[in-house]
């Protein structure tokens, strides 16, 4: 762990107006045996966003009238300024030692607003998961004097949000059933033969029951839910690459008629699927 301790600048090779992400320092810190609190209402000059995630030991974070313990895989998300604070114990027995990035960008409220909705004030992230395993092996480059390319570290802060995002989303599995592979196995190579979801649960040999409830567990979204976004993405490979009709590709991704094959896919894409063949069409290179 100590090996990781150092923190970094970022020199904004970029010049680019309003990006949506922009990295300006970052690192990993240890805190111990001194005294140690910031208040968000005023830094200063210190503005933009930052996360902090605990490595080891216990620091504590303050926000809308509540107090966090930020325990190891613990972390936090704040705008400056703001109404909140952080800060480590004056009689806390261990350091604090924690990973931070400071940024921002014209896209980071919109990523902030999804992680809030999902988490609240504080997520949750295993040390070992795909967004914090990305985020310490730039920061290892960042340390040790890396000269980052242009628009690199914009890119690695859209991605460390995106595999956050993915990573608070995910429901906790315990188990993984057979069933349930089998099942979007079949959705996703063979949409057009699975006619209910009733369908898939009497092949599974269990109750509709018990397969919605352990499909849902496992994925995080309704078998339903599936089945129709698999049709949706068969549908726009179909009529992109192809000149079927419209009644012809719903045959072919299972649904009952063109008609609501239409009214699903205005459902999830915002347009017609003439419209969509067409935009895109006219817009090929």
């Amino acid at each position: 762990m100590e090996d990781l301790i150092g923190v970094y600048g970022i020199l904004d090779l970029d010049h680019w107006p309003n990006a949506p992400f922009l990295l300006l320092d970052g690192g990993v810190e240890k805190r111990w045996k001194e005294p140690y609190a910031f208040h968000n209402t005023d830094r200063g000059t210190y503005s933009g966003w930052l996360m902090q995630y605990t490595l080891s030991g216990t620091g504590w974070f303050e926000k809308n009238g509540k107090t966090y313990e930020m325990r190891p895989g613990r972390g936090f998300l704040c705008q400056i300024p703001e109404n909140s604070r952080y800060y480590l114990h004056p009689e806390s027995e261990e350091p604090w030692i924690f990973l931070y990035f400071h940024f921002r960008g014209s896209a980071v409220s919109y990523a902030a607003e999804r992680l809030f909705e999902k988490t609240g004030d504080v997520f949750y992230a295993d040390a070992d998961s795909e967004p914090i395993r990305t985020a310490l092996q730039m920061h290892r480059k960042l340390k040790n004097g890396y000269r980052s390319e242009p628009y690199e570290c914009g890119v690695f802060l859209y991605q460390f949000f995106c595999s956050l995002l993915r990573e608070v989303q995910r429901p906790e599995r315990k188990q993984t059933h057979f069933f349930v592979r089998e099942a979007i196995r079949q959705m996703d190579t063979d949409c057009a033969s699975v006619q209910g979801i009733e369908q898939l649960a009497e092949q599974s040999r269990v109750s509709f029951a018990h397969f919605t409830r352990c499909f849902r567990e496992e994925t995080g979204v309704s078998p339903m839910q599936y089945l129709q976004e698999a049709r949706i993405r068969k549908a726009m490979t179909l009529l992109l690459n192809t000149g079927k009709s419209v009644e012809e590709i719903a045959a072919e991704t299972g649904f009952s008629s063109g008609n609501y094959f239409g009214k699903v896919f205005r459902h999830h894409m915002g347009i017609s699927p003439s419209a969509y063949r067409k935009e895109r069409q006219n817009g090929a290179v």
